[in-house]
């Protein structure tokens, strides 16, 4: 392939990929964790000395968080503020599979690389969402392509790159670690005249990259990043207590996941793939497979909440692993091989395309759609909220009383609100104290809270209700969010 036909490809990708990322952006309702992190973001940014290591509080690695603050200087709208990053953290997997192509594989596994980054719903949807899993996914990528650079030419100056790749990955999300953990497997692929200076350079880069991450112990938070384990993971002795719990559930959600977001051709062609990696017995393709594998079983195991956007950054080597596999296939059947990979495509381009113009319909493993469409995590009428709040408050004082302490109430309101001196924002039970009720005589008092966690209190006139998605579920009733004024 010549470097004009390349040129043209890379480029087309490229402008494919921030139109698919860029189209409606905000459309889909703000998530709960977005909402947290562009308001930690916000205080980053308000007074970076007193509140930069403030994710640490909550045991949250500060990455993502200090990138964003500084896009919420560019941009006016906070939640495009947050999801932008994400956006070009894609942008940089897709880079990644470039450098695939040019360094690692052929330049054809490199272009089916970025296709599949750009076109796959799995990347798609989580590069439009303001969260750290896609960020994550890139640094853990590029970790991977960099290593196996090192393994075939080690050199300095890759190492450090490496080094700043994993230190970034773990400030990122603390699964950054398995990037670590997963290094040493780099040496089956060296030869043994380049096996000494491997190693010392993949130990240069873990140096680094553990010397990026001590810098979090400038912090006195430092500490919380393992407080919440407990609260996400099973203690290791649980695998021998009861291995099936919650091996089996997980297993099933991991299989509906990865079969709706790469789509089930997709996902049947990966699994062709992983077979015939076993089959050639390739060694730089079976590390490949244990970087996927290294970080996904341990979750499988011990992982008390299985979701999605866990395993995003450990299907990223599965990936390549496809289009490996799919490259192989073209090659040997070329115009039925072509064929194949165009029709496997479609449903991946149907499913992409409610994404960006009516979400709610697109085909998410169940447990997404409930976290992102239906349940008090989804902030349907937030930002309409915090807009009625702002028109009221230019006449004087006013209070919202939120249902809950984190999510998109209070945080997804306050991120709207941030600046109007004349909005206060408390947070509460559904049960409204008698203190509450006294600051009507003095102000303007709302109360939001979700249909499904509503309790009748007194003197409560509805302003407004924002319907959630409706639930699949045909047992459970659909949820909304909804505004009332308290009256005195």
């Amino acid at each position: 392939m010549n470097s004009q036909k390349k040129s043209f490809i890379y480029l087309t990708l490229i402008i494919i990929f921030f139109l698919t990322r860029l189209i409606n952006l905000t459309l889909q309702p703000i998530f709960c964790d977005e909402a947290i992190y562009i308001n930690w973001a916000q205080k980053i940014g308000s007074n970076p000395k007193l509140n930069a290591f403030l994710p640490l509080v909550d045991g949250k690695t500060p990455l993502f968080m200090w990138i964003t603050s500084l896009s919420l200087k560019i941009f006016k709208d906070p939640l495009f503020s947050g999801r932008i990053v994400s956006v070009l953290a894609g942008f940089s997997s897709l880079a990644a599979a470039f450098f695939l192509g040019r360094e690692i594989f052929k330049t054809k596994t490199g272009i089916i690389f970025a296709i599949l980054i750009t076109f796959l719903p799995f990347t798609l949807f989580f590069d439009r969402m303001a969260l750290v899993d896609s960020m994550l996914a890139s640094f853990y990528l590029w970790s991977l392509m960099l290593a196996l650079k090192i393994s075939q030419k080690p050199k300095v100056k890759t190492a450090v790159l490496l080094g700043l790749s994993l230190g970034g990955g773990i400030l990122t999300k603390t699964p950054g670690i398995f990037a670590f953990t997963s290094l040493p497997f780099i040496l089956i692929t060296t030869n043994l005249k380049n096996f000494k200076k491997v190693t010392l350079n993949l130990s240069l880069s873990a140096f680094i990259g553990l010397l990026i991450f001590n810098l979090l112990r400038i912090s006195p938070y430092f500490e919380n990043l393992s407080k919440r384990d407990n609260d996400y993971y099973f203690p290791i002795k649980h695998i021998l207590e009861n291995p099936t719990n919650p091996l089996i559930g997980n297993t099933k959600y991991l299989v509906e996941a990865l079969s709706k977001f790469l789509t089930l051709p997709i996902f049947l062609i990966t699994l062709f793939s992983i077979l015939l990696v076993f089959y050639k017995k390739d060694r730089k393709l079976l590390t490949i497979l244990l970087w996927s594998f290294i970080p996904i079983i341990p979750m499988l195991f011990l992982l008390k909440t299985f979701t999605s956007r866990y395993i995003l950054f450990s299907t990223m080597p599965l990936i390549i692993i496809l289009s490996w596999g799919i490259t192989t296939l073209i090659e040997k059947y070329h115009k039925v091989g072509k064929i194949i990979f165009g029709a496997s495509l479609i449903p991946a381009l149907i499913f992409n395309y409610y994404l960006l113009f009516n979400p709610t319909k697109a085909p998410l493993p169940k447990d997404d759609r409930k976290g992102y469409f239906e349940d008090w995590t989804a902030g349907y009428g937030i930002k309409e909220i915090a807009n009625f709040l702002k028109e009221k408050a230019k006449k004087g004082n006013v209070l919202i009383v939120t249902e809950g302490a984190f999510g998109t109430l209070p945080d997804g309101i306050a991120i709207y609100t941030k600046g109007n001196s004349n909005i206060e924002i408390w947070h509460a039970s559904s049960i409204i104290e008698p203190y509450i009720y006294d600051e009507t005589k003095t102000r303007e008092v709302y109360f939001a809270v979700n249909k499904s966690r509503f309790v009748n209190n007194p003197n409560l006139e509805l302003i407004k209700e924002y319907p959630k998605a409706k639930s699949l579920d045909e047992k459970k009733g659909q949820d909304a969010l909804l505004l009332f004024k308290i009256n005195p």
